[in-house]
């Protein structure tokens, strides 16, 4: 993580440069400002982070403003903590979910979490997250997601990257 954003080259002004016109457009409709956490992370830092012998950038968080790395030693986070610019710098773990499931028949999964909710659809084992994060209810006002940007913010999804079964995630399609 970074202490602030000083030195990038991006202005709020310009936000052209790092915003698509959808994203602009949708925070004007929406009346939300730009602000600082909209700005790229400074290009300078990512760079001498780079620069660390044995580090690897693996994604940049302009919201976050910082990046997640992979080190080969420790001598490289002792490097990167001496930079006046990081705020700090912490693990990412990872995880391995198991499912109690493995044996039952998808398909008594899917009747036994059926949802409650009063719409005609059937979020099988994700009911509880569609309705603690409210999808039952956008679909009750008679939102379905069309014409809309979706993005997955998802931390859950292991080997999404080499995994068939996420392969539509990939493909762009022009409706």
């Amino acid at each position: 993580m970074f202490k602030n954003k000083t030195g990038t080259p991006y202005r709020l002004s310009a936000a052209g440069a790092y915003l698509s016109t959808k994203a602009i457009q949708r925070r004007i409709d929406q009346g939300i400002a730009l602000d600082n956490t909209d700005l790229p992370v400074t290009p300078s830092y990512v760079s001498q982070v780079d620069a660390v012998s044995g580090v690897t950038i693996l994604y940049r968080s302009k919201w976050l403003n910082g990046v997640v790395i992979s080190v080969t030693n420790t001598i490289a986070l002792t490097t990167i903590n001496t930079f006046s610019f990081v705020q700090t710098t912490n693990k990412v773990n990872k995880y391995k979910l198991t499912f109690p499931f493995a044996e039952t028949n998808p398909h008594d999964i899917n009747e036994a979490y059926k949802t409650q909710s009063p719409t005609a659809f059937n979020y099988g084992l994700a009911v509880g997250q569609n309705t603690m994060v409210g999808v039952d209810c956008l679909h009750n006002m008679g939102y379905r997601g069309q014409g809309m940007t979706i993005a997955v913010l998802d931390d859950g999804f292991a080997d999404v990257h080499i995994d068939n079964i996420y392969d539509s995630l990939f493909y762009k399609t022009v409706y």
